[in-house]
C-alpha cells in the first residue's frame, strides 16, 4: 500500500507540474494584430517614382522563369537620404487587396 500512495503522488505531482507549465505557457504567449497599416513619414529620405501614372498590378500572374521575368518593363522608383544623418530602410512590396 505505501508503494501505491508513492505512485499516486509522484502522479500527482507530474500533472500538477504540466498544468503549471501549460498554464504559465498560455499567460506569457501573447499574438497581437494589427489590422491598420502603419504610415511613417519621413523628412530624411525622398521617394521618387519615375512613371507615376502607372500603378504597380499584376492581375492573374503566374509564376514565370527569371528570363521571362527580365523582360517585362520594370517599376523604377528610388530612396534618397536629404538629410546628414544616416538613415536606413527596407522596402516590403505587399498586395493591398487579397
Amino acid at each position: 500500500m505505501e508503494k501505491k500512495g508513492f505512485n499516486y503522488i509522484i502522479l500527482g505531482l507530474i500533472l500538477l507540474v504540466i498544468t503549471f507549465m501549460g498554464v504559465t505557457y498560455a499567460y506569457w504567449n501573447i499574438t497581437l494584430s494589427q489590422g491598420k497599416e502603419n504610415i511613417v513619414q519621413s523628412a530624411c529620405l525622398k521617394v521618387s517614382l519615375e512613371n507615376e501614372e502607372n500603378d504597380i498590378s499584376i492581375q492573374k500572374a503566374v509564376p514565370i522563369t527569371d528570363e521571362a521575368g527580365k523582360s517585362l518593363e520594370p517599376y523604377k522608383f528610388s530612396i534618397k537620404n536629404i538629410c546628414e544623418e544616416n538613415a536606413s530602410y527596407q522596402i516590403n512590396l505587399e498586395s493591398l487587396t487579397k
